[in-house]
């Protein structure tokens, strides 16, 4: 029987893919905190148990070869996954760390106004909170739950629905006195607000027009001022600047307080919903079981 291949060593694997990444041995070495002769040793000694040539090796230069170009992203992925693995498990370590991944709008509208009474059920939890547009890979991240806005499909994690979200007309209460509004015919003589968060993908919210239609306007409003973050068309209706079909689970926090109002009772869907998404690595760890339950308590509650 054939003896099979050994394994090669850690240290000459990553040796190869500093160097491959920084197309320089001096670069990989420093990085690496070894010299670059114990570098080039190490490579040189991966390409013969491989029995591959890696580098091209120029004066001064070194380029891949197409087997170094075949490895390098492979290798480069399977680093970090690796340190990824460590930081959990150093974190995972800190029992009573938590990292939670929402939208600036969910964040500012509803986590932070609410985060209080999450703090002191859980005290002594060290609370993170990572708020961006952008959406994390999260089985490949150290987000423990992330509030998402959407359908609700999000492989290789649990998911929690925790409210359906509807569109309604809001303003302030004082812009409400000084413009009456009798019937919804009457909005389009006045400056509607527009939230054009984009949701990515084909993912768009219901318009103006589509709340409009349903309540049996077919004419179009005259002034419209438009925003790209859903939390600033709330407060700029707040502020007395018009009408916003707002968001009725951002603006919870806000029409209870009676800084905005609802003139009209209709609202429509917005065809999504929000959701608690974590990682399925995460779902043993009891303060993520408890902040998803507190998340579902809450929701019920509004």
């Amino acid at each position: 029987m054939k003896k099979p291949a050994a394994r090669p060593s850690l240290n000459a694997l990553r040796a190869f893919e500093a160097a491959a990444r920084l197309l320089s041995f001096q670069s990989a070495a420093s990085e690496l905190h070894v010299t670059p002769a114990a570098l080039s040793h190490q490579v040189r000694q991966l390409e013969a148990q491989l029995g591959l040539k890696l580098f091209n090796r120029q004066h001064r230069a070194v380029s891949l070869t197409a087997a170094g170009k075949r490895l390098q992203p492979e290798l480069r992925d399977a680093f970090a996954t690796i340190d990824r693995a460590i930081r959990d498990v150093q974190q995972r370590s800190e029992p009573n760390t938590l990292t939670v991944a929402s939208g600036p709008s969910f964040t500012a509208k509803w986590l932070s106004p609410n985060l209080r009474d999450f703090l002191e059920r859980a005290p002594g939890t060290d609370f993170r909170i990572s708020s961006s547009l952008t959406l994390v890979d999260l089985p490949r991240s150290d987000i423990d739950v992330a509030i998402r806005f959407g359908r609700g499909h999000y492989p290789d994690c649990q998911t929690v629905r925790l409210a359906d979200d509807h569109l309604a007309p809001m303003c302030s209460p004082t812009w409400l006195a000084e413009h009456p509004l009798a019937t919804p015919a009457d909005l389009i003589e006045h400056t509607l607000i527009d939230d054009q968060t984009h949701l990515g993908g084909d993912l768009s919210l219901p318009v103006w027009e589509d709340w409009l239609r349903a309540a049996g306007v077919r004419k179009k409003a005259r002034n419209r001022v438009a925003f790209n973050v859903a939390d600033h068309t709330l407060d700029a209706a707040a502020a007395g600047g018009g009408v916003v079909l707002g968001r009725t689970v951002l603006a919870c926090t806000d029409l209870a307080s009676g800084r905005l109002v609802c003139p009209f009772e209709l609202q429509i869907p917005t065809g999504f919903a929000f959701y608690a998404v974590s990682p399925d690595a995460r779902t043993d760890d009891p303060l993520v079981q408890q902040f998803i339950n507190w998340l579902k308590e809450r929701f019920c509650a509004d």
